[in-house]
């Protein structure tokens, strides 16, 4: 049987406490494998295939920030924290900022997942490393209407601008900014 592979497949796997992993079956190939982890550098890719015993050298990072620059944007998002759930329902600009049409945490959660993360893959390098990190900043540059014709919002850049505006006011602003 010959397979082509037309495709990219992924396979993560883990390792066992001695540090040994082994691949489910695979169809013959050359594959690209390397160590990824919390705490670790990725390695370098090596060349592997099916059968093929293949070592890998894990790389320590040597402090917590230059590791945290391979963790995934998911694991960035997961460290949001929503209000608490007595903040629920929201009472608004003139109470704790949250719109009173988030009626629970679980809502508030669920719209940041679905608003938020539709358009902006939370956690990715762009969300996560900004000169002027600062709510004042962040204000500002979610105040910038991207130009008329820009590559990927077309001529629609300041209705996205107005838009993200008005998802942030029922996050509440403040809280969505300091986030």
């Amino acid at each position: 049987m010959a397979w082509t592979l037309g495709l990219r497949i992924v396979q993560i796997v883990v390792t066992d406490d001695q540090g040994r992993f082994l691949l489910p079956e695979l169809p013959k190939a050359k594959y690209s494998v390397f160590v990824r982890g919390y705490g670790l550098f990725e390695s370098k890719p090596i060349d592997g295939a099916p059968g093929a015993n293949v070592n890998l050298t894990a790389v320590v990072a040597p402090d917590a920030k230059a590791a945290a620059q391979y963790y995934p944007p998911n694991y960035w998002f997961s460290l949001i924290q929503p209000p608490t759930e007595s903040e629920f329902p929201g009472t608004g600009p003139k109470g704790n900022g949250i719109s009173p049409g988030m009626q629970t945490q679980q809502v508030w959660v669920e719209q940041m997942t679905d608003m938020c993360q539709q358009c902006h893959h939370q956690g990715n390098a762009a969300t996560r490393i900004f000169d002027q990190n600062t709510p004042e900043a962040w204000a500002e540059r979610i105040n910038k209407a991207r130009a008329e014709g820009d590559h990927v919002l077309g001529d629609h850049g300041k209705d996205y601008a107005k838009n993200m505006n008005n998802a942030m006011t029922q996050f509440g602003r403040q809280r969505a900014l300091s986030m």
